[in-house]
């Protein structure tokens, strides 16, 4: 198949699982919690790279009609910024949330293209169609940027009282300060601190793998 094609093919299902999994999720979730949909890393994460990846798919569209690629920087590695938060959201899912969670959610759409199907097609994106990426020796800092930025947000949301499905303080349980302490480590698990330097430090060697993938990718292109 015509790689430009693949690449429109690609784009076009992510951006339509993922429009279509938010609206799912936002409706399933009952009428007085629906606020809540979008305080969630899940939705933020897809919101993220649907909107990147709208871009690029009007690019990759462009492209087949003979239209000029564009090559900035800057969006590059804000899309793979956004392709680390995504895998993170898929993986910590995996890991960790799905043990957690019944067979009827874990089946449902709203559930499975969020968590399952967007990042692995955004996984295949990168690897396959961002080889124009410009590799620094900070680049892969940009895969914690996401994750940071949410722990402020989770922060600032405690400051005004968000709560979260069923009243919860906390959008994950690794968050929750209240249950585990910030630096407790003790039978019940460990402290909020702890579990911030772990997925951040989780988030930085997920960037340097794929960064380590694309530089494969890149070399051999020029064989």
């Amino acid at each position: 198949m015509n790689k430009g094609i693949l690449s429109v093919i690609i784009k076009s299902l992510l951006v339509g699982i993922g429009i279509s999994g938010i609206i799912a999720t936002y409706f399933a979730a009952g009428y007085m919690s629906r606020g809540t949909t979008f305080l969630y890393f899940t939705i933020q994460s897809n919101i993220t790279i649907v909107s990147i990846t709208a871009l690029y798919l009007a690019d990759a569209i462009g492209v087949l009609f003979g239209r000029k690629s564009i090559n900035n920087q800057i969006l590059l590695h804000v899309k793979f910024c956004f392709t680390v938060a995504i895998t993170i959201t898929f993986i910590v899912f995996i890991t960790l949330l799905a043990p957690l969670v019944g067979a009827s959610y874990f089946f449902s759409y709203s559930n499975f293209s969020l968590h399952i199907i967007v990042p692995l097609l955004a996984i295949a994106d990168f690897i396959l169609f961002d080889t124009n990426l410009k590799i620094t020796k900070i680049s892969f800092l940009a895969g914690t940027i996401m994750p940071i930025y949410y722990f402020f947000f989770f922060l600032i949301g405690r400051l005004f009282n968000f709560t979260y499905l069923n009243g919860e303080i906390a959008p994950y349980f690794f968050l929750n300060y209240e249950k585990y302490g910030w630096f407790t480590v003790s039978k019940d698990g460990l402290g909020v601190f702890y579990w911030v330097i772990i997925l951040l430090a989780f988030a930085a060697g997920l960037g340097l793998l794929f960064l380590l993938l694309m530089k494969l990718r890149q070399k051999k292109q020029l064989q």
